[in-house]
């Protein structure tokens, strides 16, 4: 039986991040030391096959065919050039969207060290990324397509015949502690005028009937009957999927305690159902979760190994 070292050992396990196609800064952390970090998609390293290079402008063209389908506006990311900047928007998105896999990790892969799980992500955050469809774009990409886009702004509203309606400035804490306020006030409006419109448009898109249905569900939730409350439940469970700006706007009028757990209910459901792998509630486009290699032997002579595999989110990028 052939011997092996123990640091050649442990080497053999590995270690995977969420990422964006869209950044620059995906590396072997077991030999940062010894090898520049890759820029182009053809250099990232993920399960072994590097990823398919993403236009800008097949990522927008995708992504505003599901608005029109879903009804819903649209949210661009602006991923900064920087590659320390990115990195750290690739962190608090992680940090936000949370994931289903154990191995979903926030932090930067380095060698001896340990990156924090992603766990469930913020579960308000979690009710934005169901009522919008959102677009991760390099700056330089973001400001070719929406040419009006101003210099400072780190995230901007979008309709779906590609004109920008709102834009956020960007701040440090954005996408971590003021993301909720920030981009509620965005895609609802200071007054909830833009969700209005937005459930206006899921109504009409459900039909008279459904949305019908729809109404009389949500006024049943504060029935005194518990069995009527629950036959509406699941009315709304049906039409969830379609009708996230009405249950968005039953929220805003501040309900009682249980009405509001069901309603929350029902884009965890949405929520936990979405796909980790390709664009949707849980991943923007622009956006995938790429798995590193991680030097796991500690300093300290310890012989415990570390989970065998970790995922960060990192941008998709357009090779040149």
């Amino acid at each position: 039986m052939q011997a092996f070292a123990r640091r050649e050992f442990l080497q053999h396990t590995t270690s995977a991040i969420l990422g964006f196609p869209f950044a620059a800064c995906i590396a072997d952390a077991a030999d940062a030391a010894k090898k520049p970090l890759p820029t182009n998609a053809a250099d990232l390293p993920t399960k072994g096959q590097a990823p398919l290079p993403v236009a800008p402008e097949e990522l927008l063209k995708a992504a505003r065919e599901r608005m029109k389908q879903e009804h819903k506006p649209g949210v661009v990311i602006v991923v900064p050039a920087d590659a320390k900047a990115a990195g750290k928007l690739g962190n608090d998105l992680a940090a936000l969207l949370g994931g289903k896999n154990p191995a979903c990790a926030v932090g930067e892969p380095r060698p001896f060290q340990q990156p924090s799980t992603a766990g469930a992500g913020n579960l308000d955050a979690h009710q934005l990324f169901c009522q919008a469809v959102f677009v991760c774009l390099p700056a330089e990409a973001a400001r070719k397509a929406f040419p009006r886009l101003r210099a400072d702004s780190a995230a901007f509203l979008f309709d779906d015949a590609g004109k920008i309606v709102d834009e956020v400035k960007a701040s440090e804490n954005l996408f971590s502690a003021d993301f909720v306020s920030q981009l509620t006030s965005l895609l609802h409006g200071k007054q909830g005028e833009r969700l209005a419109a937005t459930a206006q448009a899921q109504r009409a898109a459900l039909g008279k009937e459904a949305a019908q249905r729809a109404d009389t569900a949500l006024r049943s939730l504060d029935s005194e009957q518990f069995f009527i409350r629950q036959q509406a439940s699941v009315v709304l469970g049906e039409l969830a999927p379609r009708a996230t700006a009405l249950l968005a706007a039953e929220l805003r009028k501040q309900p009682p305690l249980e009405t509001r757990r069901r309603l929350e209910t029902f884009f965890e459901q949405i929520y936990g159902e979405a796909s980790e792998e390709k664009p949707s509630a849980r991943l923007p486009f622009g956006a995938q979760w790429q798995g590193m290699r991680v030097d796991t032997c500690p300093t300290c002579g310890r012989g415990s190994v570390a989970a065998p595999t970790r995922l960060f989110l990192r941008f998709l990028i357009q090779d040149k």
